[in-house]
């Protein structure tokens, strides 16, 4: 099996490693991987390729580059790094993050190529009805991939025609075991953003503050897009005194070694979003507190996460100050968090499960979708 790997610039960026582990674990099974991701301004080349992948770049859409123009470049590069590129065709374009997905249409269209992509949000799992639509003028057989049951759940309420599977996100877990340390007199503390949700970064900080001033050497790392449209956080971390405590950390998700160093990681913000950050940071032995979050099936219920009982400041001190001032309880949340991914959540089970969707979605007969049917022509009809 060929497949060429597409990833819109948010996602290529963000969850690099997801990609590389990807990368890796398919090659390893036997696929021939192809990357394709946004040119930077910086480089022609597309940023995290690997040793196991070749790796081609495309330009943004624009008013002149439109993704049908992005996907004859694409495949005028692979023509030549493959002059013969019949002999191998593309057998699946698999999407990443939905500014892609027009893109990756395009491409399945004209290599005659299955198309798969990968439902991460909310968002995503509403815009299928638009891509089913585009898939079925363009004659392009579809398969949708959910990283657990409640965003496959979600797809089916949508009433998606094409096919879901579920292929479990994962990653790899330290074979060192963290310990929490109750002597530590320095906590730290990591709050996630995807900046779309001002009002529930405020109410976590605010419990935070609560937090610091009974332990004022508590350090606080705040991921910057929850200021990035927002100057209403940045106000309410002045008002709550928490400035001189408070770090803000560029491309927190693309720059996670200094967060998975952190003890606790929140997550206020529950908009039915899959990030391998959150996956990282259980398996590196931190603390993981929440908003309860019904399309995310770890932050649905109490288990691998810490689930905050309501929607206010006092909630959320009261979830963090359960671990800080009991030692016993945070090594009980550290423990289960990490044994979930070493269960649930291995790379190389994602790669394998991903593999075996790729691989029934090819065959022959696998699929049955009213009106969508690939014919397999050149890549330059």
């Amino acid at each position: 099996m060929r497949a060429l790997l597409i990833a819109d610039d948010s996602f290529a960026w963000r969850e690099r490693l997801l990609l590389s582990r990807l990368e890796v674990g398919l090659a390893d099974i036997g696929v021939a991987i192809t990357r394709a991701e946004p040119e930077h301004e910086n480089s022609k080349q597309a940023p995290g390729a690997g040793l196991t992948s070749t790796s081609i770049a495309y330009r943004r859409v624009g008013v002149i580059n439109s993704p049908r123009a992005q996907a004859q470049a694409m495949i005028d590069q692979l023509i030549r790094l493959k002059p013969s590129i019949d002999d191998t065709p593309i057998d699946v374009v698999h999407a990443f993050g939905e500014a892609c997905w027009p893109l990756a249409v395009e491409a399945a269209q004209r290599l005659n190529a299955f198309c798969a992509m990968e439902l991460w949000s909310r968002h995503s799992v509403d815009l299928i009805p638009r891509i089913e639509r585009r898939c079925q003028r363009a004659g392009v057989q579809l398969l949708w991939l959910a990283p657990d049951e409640p965003i496959r759940a979600a797809a089916q309420e949508q009433h998606c025609k094409s096919p879901c599977k579920v292929t479990a996100w994962g990653v790899h877990s330290p074979d060192t075991k963290r310990e929490w340390d109750p002597d530590n007199q320095i906590r730290s503390i990591a709050v996630l953003s995807s900046g779309g949700d001002p009002h529930s970064i405020n109410t976590a900080l605010e419990g935070v503050s609560n937090v610091v001033r009974k332990a004022p050497s508590t350090l606080v790392f705040l991921d910057a897009k929850a200021m990035a449209d927002h100057d209403k956080v940045w106000r309410k971390a002045e008002t709550l005194g928490l400035l001189e405590n408070l770090s803000v950390i560029p491309d927190m998700e693309a720059r996670r070694e200094l967060v998975l160093r952190c003890d606790l990681l929140l997550l206020p913000e529950a908009r039915g979003e899959h990030r391998t950050l959150t996956l990282d940071a259980m398996a590196s032995g931190m603390v993981v507190i929440a908003r309860r979050d019904p399309l995310v099936a770890y932050l649905d219920q109490p288990g691998p996460a810490i689930i905050v009982g309501g929607d206010d400041a006092a909630s959320w001190e009261s979830a963090i100050e359960g671990v800080i001032n009991d030692a016993s309880q945070a090594q009980i949340a550290i423990d289960a968090a990490r044994d979930f991914v070493k269960s649930h959540r291995r790379a190389s089970d994602h790669a394998q499960t991903l593999y075996d969707a790729l691989a029934w979605m090819t065959a022959r007969d696998s699929i049955q979708i009213e009106d969508i049917r690939p014919s397999r022509q050149s890549p330059g009809a």
